[in-house]
């Protein structure tokens, strides 16, 4: 039995979408069609936040007007600000802290990051795919790869030079991805969620 997302909150956030793009970039001071990658994860080691600084770092070197954002707090925070700075891209990685905002910002990027290895589900990722978002993760993510179709609803890259290749592949075309379906809503429908539920307990 899996988690499962609000809907119809996506299907909210998901009807604001331009006026979302519009608003994050004039907010971070970017022009209007910048590029935007986002991860949106607690800082914590098993996200492997690093990972992706290295990687997106590597695919500034073909495409220097990308800008990603991490939003999320943690233990981590001051030492993923202090790589960040040691690797000259504080002007291209902005680390937001926590934002109430968080699914917003993903419906305006461009591309959704999930970095982390042997994650046990991945709500984020289930939330930028509902939201219409490209999806990267990696092949030992764990949960999210029973949810993500490598070429169908998202990326699985198998390291930092991958991943460097797929930002700037969708940068330079970006992917059209089938629209959402009913066996998506099905799966992460909270309603058919709590009704599972129910039943289970039932028969228990």
């Amino acid at each position: 039995l899996y988690n499962a997302i609000d809907l119809a909150e996506i299907e909210r956030i998901r009807s604001q979408k331009e006026e979302l793009r519009s608003r994050i970039r004039r907010e971070q001071g970017l022009p209007a069609d910048a590029f935007l990658v986002t991860v949106v994860a607690r800082l914590v080691a098993v996200k492997r936040i690093d990972r992706f600084i290295d990687a997106f770092g590597n695919a500034l070197f073909s495409e220097p007007g990308l800008t990603a954002l991490l939003v999320g707090n943690g233990p981590l925070y001051e030492k993923l600000a202090g790589r960040i700075s040691k690797s000259g891209l504080q002007e291209r990685v902005r680390l937001l802290g926590h934002r109430r905002d968080a699914k917003s910002i993903t419906a305006a990027s461009d591309l959704f990051v999930l970095p982390s290895t042997g994650e046990s589900f991945g709500i984020a990722a289930l939330e930028a795919i509902a939201l219409e978002v490209p999806v990267a993760v990696f092949s030992d993510a764990g949960g999210p790869l029973e949810f993500i179709v490598d070429g169908k609803n998202g990326y699985v890259v198998s390291d930092k030079a991958a991943l460097a290749k797929c930002i700037v592949a969708c940068k330079q075309k970006p992917p059209a991805f089938s629209p959402l379906g009913t066996e998506f809503n099905n799966f992460g429908d909270i309603n058919n969620y709590a009704r599972r539920i129910r039943e289970i307990y039932d028969e228990l």
